[in-house]
């Protein structure tokens, strides 16, 4: 799916941090919960939040234009 959306170099670079905190892998469960939220690991996914975030609106902004832009194409045909 990311190749699909052109995210194929982000999904390979951010997967395994990813991984790490939704699936409850050992690095998560057996460590010390302070290691969670070191910058190390919070920033990076605090900026790639927020760049999907945009991106998203972005896809969804596009997606909305396309809407109104058939459903004018629709109404100038039908009338």
């Amino acid at each position: 799916m990311a190749k699909e959306i052109d995210l194929k170099d982000e999904y390979e670079s951010m997967y395994g941090i990813y991984s790490k905190y939704v699936h409850a892998s050992a690095w998560f469960v057996l460590r010390k919960r302070e290691h969670i939220d070191l910058p190390m690991y919070r920033l990076p996914m605090q900026l790639h939040t927020q760049l999907y975030a945009a991106d998203t609106l972005g896809r969804l902004k596009e997606l909305d234009n396309s809407t109104e832009q058939s459903d004018a194409t629709e109404r100038s045909t039908a009338g």
